[in-house]
């Protein structure tokens, strides 16, 4: 189920661009799994469902023939123009707001590309997601963890659990075993640190404390946070398994 707008695009005034560290080591192990399971992306028509930033669809527009960008988020797909135009992408890179349930898909792609995007997670979306390719496609989802140092620490403190479900890329190779897709499964260590003022951190604490059915103490949340903050600022660190699957129609 895709998430509204309203997140997305909140998301995106610190949602990481193709030039950030974490992501270009995570650009790397992906290409790489395809590559090694034998995705030649040199002249390739491509298809990125959920592409936000552009994150991956940028370096791979060196090498591709055409790359149709799709997301839910306006803020998100702004930047993208932005990057695109600055780097002269224009010619190679058509970009449509749209969610992927709405998305017409007019002709087969010769790739197609769902990168930690809660847009590709139905039965239903999984098979259009692979109907949408003529030959290769590229899944990236969460592994068996997300662990971040405060949130992780705030939930100690108000005895709760991580009861969100992860593993979104094992149940993609599972529906592709499902349907006799040959496919590869490769699992990847991804880490990221983000800074935020006291009141966004606030915010971002307390919805993720409710994203795990938790009410917060908000006493008790301020006085963490304080307690975390240096230089007017709180350093949140995230630490992930992801996993990449590679498969051929």
């Amino acid at each position: 189920m895709e998430l509204p707008n309203s997140y997305w695009d909140k998301l995106a005034l610190r949602y990481p661009r193709y030039t950030d560290e974490s992501i270009q080591h995570d650009a790397r192990f992906i290409f790489g799994v395809a590559r090694y399971f034998g995705v030649d992306f040199e002249d390739k028509t491509i298809l990125d469902i959920g592409c936000g930033t552009g994150t991956l669809a940028i370096p791979l527009a060196k090498e591709a023939l055409k790359i149709t960008a799709i997301d839910l988020s306006k803020s998100m797909l702004e930047i993208f123009e932005y990057d695109k135009t600055t780097l002269l992408l224009d010619e190679k890179i058509d970009i449509f707001h749209s969610s992927w349930d709405d998305f017409e898909i007019k002709e087969r792609f010769d790739i197609s590309l769902a990168s930690m995007t809660p847009a590709v997670s139905s039965q239903e979306q999984f098979n259009k997601f692979i109907n949408s390719t003529s030959d290769f496609g590229i899944f990236v989802g969460w592994g068996e963890y997300k662990n971040n140092d405060i949130v992780d620490d705030l939930l100690t403190l108000h005895n709760g659990t991580k009861n969100k479900t992860f593993g979104q890329a094992k149940r993609f190779a599972t529906h592709l075993s499902t349907q006799n897709i040959s496919h590869n499964l490769e699992y990847f260590e991804s880490s990221w640190s983000d800074d935020y003022s006291y009141d966004d951190a606030l915010e971002y604490v307390i919805s993720h404390l409710i994203r795990f059915d938790i009410v917060p103490n908000k006493e008790l949340v301020k006085e963490v946070l304080l307690e975390k903050m240096q230089d007017n600022k709180i350093t949140f660190t995230t630490k992930a398994q992801k996993g990449v699957v590679a498969f051929r129609v």
